[in-house]
């Protein structure tokens, strides 16, 4: 027997494809939806995770850097304190300056010598009576290095470190000044850049604090001073 369709059967058969497609859509648009929710959410999980990671992470480079400049600070009062104080002795010992040098910028070039000449003078001296001015140099360049290069936190250091580092590069100033203005390759030691970055950054400082101070003084002062003056005959 041949089955024949009428235009009403393929009617009802499209609109009963037609639901179940329309069915098959929702399933599957719910199912896409709930895919993206759980992708979403996934991500929303993985960004907390990574922005506690990161959180931690700066945490322990911070907690790292805190670490390492007490670490040098150590350093500085066993190593450093004691290389400098030997060296003032010698210097002392042999009739040589033993104060740290006036300088009139932080750049550590022959125009920041206040005294140029006593400045050279010193330094053929302190080389004739072999008096060792590089170990003081090389300590302050290992200190700086730290500090300069961000692995320790200077403003942790500065309070108790900075006035003794300070002093100490402004004692053998005048062979800083040298070794920066003679071309590389002629001296092994080294241009000591590091310590001549710490040393502009910290000197600054000190100075500004100084001068803070002493504005904080002032105008202290003038707070007790009590002005007058004499009024004009017959001015009310």
């Amino acid at each position: 027997m041949l089955l024949t369709f009428t235009f009403e059967d393929m009617r009802a058969v499209l609109e009963v494809l037609s639901f179940v497609a329309t069915i098959a859509l929702g399933i599957f648009g719910f199912l896409v939806l709930s895919q993206l929710r759980l992708a979403k959410a996934s991500l929303d999980t993985a960004k907390e995770t990574l922005e506690a990671a990161k959180a931690d992470m700066q945490t322990r480079i911070e907690r790292e850097a805190v670490v390492l400049a007490a670490a040098q600070i150590d350093i500085l009062a066993k190593e450093i304190i004691p290389t400098s104080s030997h060296l003032v002795r010698s210097l002392r010992e042999a009739g040589l300056r033993d104060a740290p040098w006036e300088l009139d910028d932080h750049e550590l070039k022959n125009t920041s010598l206040k005294e140029p000449e006593k400045a050279r003078e010193w330094v053929k001296d302190t080389i004739e009576k072999k008096i060792s001015v590089v170990d003081l140099m090389n300590q302050l360049e290992a200190f700086a290095i730290y500090f300069v290069g961000g692995a320790a936190d200077e403003k942790v250091a500065f309070s108790c470190a900075a006035a003794v580092f300070c002093a100490d590069v402004e004692l053998v100033a005048p062979f800083l000044v040298m070794v920066r203005v003679t071309p590389r390759g002629k001296f092994a030691i080294g241009p000591y850049e590091n310590t001549v970055a710490l040393y502009q950054l910290w000197a600054a400082r000190v100075k500004k604090e100084a001068l803070d101070t002493q504005a904080a003084r002032l105008l202290a002062e003038s707070k007790d001073i009590h002005l007058s003056e004499i009024p004009i005959l017959g001015r009310k």
